[in-house]
């Protein structure tokens, strides 16, 4: 395996470990289109744009790939209760939170080597998501970059 495999696997290790009861969404591409027991607490990962920084240092060249690790959950009774409101969007902040320092915590996922840098760069903020028979979720998605050192 090269090392854009092995950031792959270990990102998806990271939130699988970080965020062991939450689900992993068949269809990270178009959330909405999952099932509800999947979205009442569920997580997808998007691998998103890479680009070059030109940095070169002896036959090696740094890239940047950006990723997005969206988290979903369902709220129950939202329209009847707001602490059920607040309660949902603390969760999903909360495990935002939890990724953010599990990233922090290990900049380069465990594998060093050709990872020169992992960064949690923000978050979309909570967004609403229409979901199968009008149930109501919320999701947020954070935002990681990944420079590797790559060798030619």
């Amino acid at each position: 395996m090269t090392i854009i495999s092995d950031s792959y696997n270990a990102i998806v290790t990271l939130i699988k470990t970080t965020l062991p009861n939450w689900n992993r969404l068949n269809d990270s591409f178009q959330v909405d289109e999952n099932h509800e027991t999947f979205l009442r607490e569920g997580w997808a990962l998007v691998v998103d744009q890479g680009v070059n920084n030109y940095r070169e240092l002896c036959s090696r060249s740094h890239y940047i790939r950006s990723y997005g690790i969206t988290l979903t959950i369902e709220i129950f009774g939202a329209d009847l209760n707001e602490t059920i409101y607040d309660q949902s969007i603390s969760k999903i902040m909360e495990a935002i939170n939890s990724l953010v320092i599990a990233i922090e915590t290990d900049k380069t996922l465990g594998i060093g080597g050709g990872i020169v840098n992992v960064s949690p760069t923000g978050d979309s903020g909570i967004l609403p998501l229409n979901g199968p028979d009008n149930r109501k979720f919320i999701m947020c998605e954070l935002r990681v970059d990944i420079e590797t050192m790559i060798q030619y």
